[in-house]
């Protein structure tokens, strides 16, 4: 019983511990002094267009502080549903 307990406590502790307040589909990245779009476009596999597109960024200026979104923006349409089926597993 006392085992238990202290593994509870423990995985709740880790779990609390481990959240943030970032949803797992966010991906940002905030721009510290000498970044340029092209270093953050290689450093995330992305190029530099994609950066440009997904945050509506009219030049290639960009500013120390500024957040910048690493994923394709979400839309209505774009959503996707999966119906499960016996036998599936994660």
């Amino acid at each position: 019983m006392r085992k238990e307990l202290l593994t509870m406590a423990a995985t709740a502790g880790l779990f609390l511990a481990l959240q943030g307040n970032a949803s797992a589909h966010e991906n940002t990245y905030e721009v510290r002094s000498g970044d340029t779009l092209w270093k953050i476009a290689q450093a995330n596999n992305l190029s530099v267009n994609q950066i440009i597109e997904w945050n509506n960024i009219s030049s290639t200026a960009i500013y120390p502080g500024q957040n910048l979104s690493l994923l394709v923006p979400h839309s209505p349409d774009q959503t996707s549903t999966y119906t499960v089926q016996n036998g599936d597993d994660l």
